[in-house]
C-alpha cells in the first residue's frame, strides 16, 4: 500500500519449512522460467510457482536477488496492535449534530440515530464523506481519508464488528489446525499474513465462498488472531 492506493508487492519467496516447499510470488517472466527449470516447480494460472525446498535453495535466491521469508508469522502477529487500540489512536472529535447517519453490520446501510444511541461508523449525512467512529464510552475519533490510511475504514469496520458481535466469527480447529474466518472483508495487512501460512496451496483453494480458509495455523497464532480483530 502506498501513494494513495494498493500495489502490487515485490518478489518474494514464501519457504514453508513444515512442508518443505517454496512458493515464488510476483516474479517476472525470466525468473519464472529459472525456478521452474531449476527446481521442477508448477505454475498455477494465477502465476504463483511452487517447488520443492532444500538448503541450496536460498544461494540460488541471492544470486537471482530474490528475498525469501517463512511462512511462520507469529513473530509478525505480536507486532500488531488491538483494532480498537487504533482506533483509539485516530485523531478525537467532537461529534456536535444530535443526529448521526449509523453504519450497520447486518444490512450495509446507514441508519440515522441519536448519537448517544449509536456505536461505530457514523457520519453526518447522506453526501457526507467524512466519518467519525463513536466508541462504547461516547468518545468520537475521525477516520483517516483513504488518502491517508488506506485501512483506516476496514479498521473501524473490524473492530465495530468486535464491539457489537455482530457478523464475523472466527471457527478454529485445533485438531487439524485450520482457521475459519466469516468476516466480509480483514485489514488486508492481516489477511496477507494468514495466506503466508496456506500460500503453499497454489490453486488458492483455500478462499471460500463466504469468508476465509487458513490451515496450519497453530493455537497461540488463533489466540493472537483472536486478539487483534475482537478487542
Amino acid at each position: 500500500m502506498g501513494d494513495n492506493c494498493y500495489a502490487m508487492g515485490p518478489s518474494v519467496i514464501v519457504i514453508n519449512r513444515k512442508r518443505s516447499t517454496c512458493t515464488a510470488l510476483n516474479c517476472p517472466s525470466d525468473t519464472k522460467l529459472e525456478l521452474l527449470a531449476r527446481f521442477e516447480g508448477e505454475e498455477s494460472i494465477c502465476g504463483i510457482i511452487k517447488f520443492s525446498y532444500h538448503e541450496g535453495c536460498k544461494e540460488l535466491f541471492n544470486a537471482l536477488n530474490i528475498r525469501y521469508i517463512y511462512s511462520e508469522i507469529d513473530s509478525q502477529l505480536e507486532k500488531i496492535p488491538n483494532l480498537g487500540s487504533v482506533v483509539h489512536q485516530f485523531e478525537k472529535s467532537s461529534l456536535i449534530s444530535e443526529y448521526y447517519l449509523f453504519y450497520d453490520l447486518t444490512s450495509f446501510s446507514w441508519v440515522r440515530k441519536r448519537q448517544e444511541d449509536g456505536v461505530g461508523i457514523c457520519k453526518l449525512d447522506e453526501v457526507a464523506n467524512v466519518y467519525f467512529f463513536v466508541s462504547g464510552d461516547g468518545d468520537g475519533y475521525k477516520i483517516p481519508s483513504f488518502g491517508l490510511n488506506p485501512e483506516g475504514f476496514q479498521v473501524a469496520v473490524n473492530y465495530q464488528r468486535g464491539l457489537l458481535g455482530v457478523n464475523g466469527k472466527l471457527d478454529y480447529n485445533s485438531v487439524n489446525k485450520t482457521l475459519q474466518v466469516y468476516y466480509p472483508k480483514l485489514p488486508v495487512i492481516i489477511e496477507r499474513l494468514l495466506r503466508l501460512s496456506s500460500i503453499h496451496d497454489i490453486n488458492l483453494s483455500y478462499m471460500e465462498k463466504v469468508g476465509y480458509k487458513f490451515d496450519e495455523i497453530s493455537g497461540p497464532t488463533y489466540n493472537r488472531i483472536s486478539r487483534i480483530l475482537t478487542s
